[in-house]
């Protein structure tokens, strides 16, 4: 079974958007589940940038294949991203900056084809599935970016 994904996170961080661009190719500083990042080809943020990122979201790593399509420092970034193993999730993730009144607005979209393991048997219709798996990766994007929020202006306040 397939289904698809389109979740959409937006956050305002008190900062630069040069700053806020630096720590989105740290992840491993703002993203809990990130266990390790491994770099394949090309440097960070550049187009070409290829990282195996294992991820624990649960009981066991998920390593997923991300690389870098579109790079346009402090302002736009596109990435492919496909978990490795299984190739269960084949997709982008877009992230785009823009100058608010008060620092930087953060707007980050993922976009995927999921494959739904034929093993697998769902206690409720494929519908309710997809809506719980959306609901739960969206949560997951927004803590994310949360975290992220708070690492930058606790650093940009101790730099003060």
């Amino acid at each position: 079974m397939t289904f698809h994904l389109a979740i959409r996170s937006e956050i305002e961080i008190l900062a630069p958007a040069a700053l806020v661009w630096d720590y989105l190719h740290r992840p491993t500083e703002w993203k809990s589940s990130i266990v390790s990042i491994e770099r394949i080809a090309g440097s960070p943020g550049e187009e070409g940038e290829t990282l195996r990122i294992g991820q624990r979201p649960a009981e066991e790593t998920v390593y997923v294949i991300m690389r870098t399509l579109r790079s346009t420092p402090s302002e736009w970034r596109v990435q492919t991203i496909s978990t490795e193993a299984n190739q269960m999730t084949d997709g982008y993730v877009s992230y785009a900056l823009s100058k608010s009144s008060t620092g930087t607005f953060l707007v980050a979209n993922f976009i995927a084809r999921c494959l739904l393991d034929s093993t697998v048997t769902l206690r409720q219709p494929l519908a309710e599935y997809v809506a719980l798996i959306s609901k739960a990766t969206n949560e997951k994007l927004d803590a994310d970016h949360a975290a992220l929020k708070t690492l930058i202006e606790q650093t940009t306040k101790q730099n003060a």
